[in-house]
């Protein structure tokens, strides 16, 4: 008796009891080896058609059942594969580009207060601020703060300022 017996189906296809042949999976499904169907791509994962699931790499990310790795908006980023939604970018910090890895600290006398910044502001004229700020600091008496400053700078001798001078 020489009959072949049945091959199961590679991942990424399937076959219903009695076919002859193995069918592809369909773009953002997929299945394990022997089955009998497609299932929906999980959370943070890409399915192409008849292809395993990967995680979708870092500054991406796939909701369930999308199957499709999305770029995260401006003012979001992931920074591990595998993400299943972005997160915004914190207070003192901003995002400018789609896709984002990573945030990116506010420089020296600039500064963003809210989360999902893409720009940090510059600090106004009177006040200063460090990097990573998430607001200005007013000037001190004895200090002058140009528009931008990232530290009070003393006044020079015989010259003076009240607290929150753009100039001595």
């Amino acid at each position: 008796n020489n009959q072949s017996l049945p091959l199961p189906c590679a991942a990424g296809f399937f076959s219903i009891g009695g076919a002859s042949s193995c069918t592809v999976c369909p773009n953002r499904t997929t299945s394990s080896v022997g089955s009998s169907q497609c299932s929906v791509c999980s959370q943070g994962m890409l399915c192409t058609a008849g292809g395993l699931p990967t995680p979708c790499p870092a500054g991406t990310f796939s909701s369930g059942g999308t199957g499709i790795c999305t770029p995260c908006a401006v003012g979001s980023f992931a920074h591990v594969v595998g993400s299943s939604l972005c997160t915004d970018c914190l207070p003192g910090s901003y995002c400018p580009l789609p896709g984002s890895v990573d945030t990116i600290s506010c420089p020296p006398g600039r500064f963003s207060s809210g989360l999902g910044s893409t720009i940090c502001l510059s600090c106004a004229a009177g006040t200063f601020a460090p990097a990573n700020a998430t607001l200005c600091s007013p000037c001190s008496a004895g200090y002058e703060c140009p528009s931008g400053s990232w530290r009070p700078l003393l006044c020079p001798a015989g010259r003076y300022s009240t607290g929150g001078a753009a100039s001595c």
